[in-house]
């Protein structure tokens, strides 16, 4: 065996070396890109949650107390009959539904969520804002949203609640 043999043979082993090479990076690259997949999901999955988190809080809060529900319903029926304290905790209590709806929107939005992840909550959404409380509360409280959000409520507002 001369040396061109030896460095035929060399090349062999070095054009195997990188196919060899070339084929881990490639599993790496599927693992990681699978990670980075699961990943996605689970912060989704978790923003998600937190979402329906803060509705179910607010829920909670209502039907736990029954002043808290009593407040609430009244207020959706007619605030400006209410005293200035309750009118305040009807307001607090609104605005924490409000909220959630809010974070759903913008997670929908700025995280890449399915658009049904937002029209699942548009009906909630009509719910609450057609009633004289809702309209009550955004008139008096939707500059405190950004603008995306203000127009899609303005859009909820204008549909007819059946």
């Amino acid at each position: 065996m001369n040396l061109q043999d030896l460095a035929a043979i060399s090349e062999i082993i070095a054009a195997l070396a990188v196919v060899i090479s070339l084929i881990y990076v490639a599993i790496q690259i599927r693992q990681n890109n699978r990670q980075l997949d699961e990943n996605t999901n689970a912060v989704r999955a978790s923003a998600v949650y937190s979402g329906l988190h803060l509705i179910f809080d607010n829920r909670i809060a209502i039907f736990n107390d029954g002043e808290t529900a009593d407040i609430f319903y009244r207020g959706l029926e007619d605030p400006e009959e209410m005293s200035a304290v309750e009118k305040t905790r009807f307001r607090l209590i609104f605005a924490n539904a409000v909220d959630a709806l809010f974070n759903t929107f913008s997670q929908t939005k700025a995280s890449g969520f399915s658009p049904e992840t937002w029209e699942a909550q548009e009906a909630t959404a009509r719910r609450l804002m057609g009633t004289a409380g809702g309209r009550w509360f955004w008139s008096n409280y939707r500059h405190e949203y950004r603008e995306d959000f203000r127009v899609e409520f303005d859009g909820i507002m204008r549909i007819e609640v059946t």
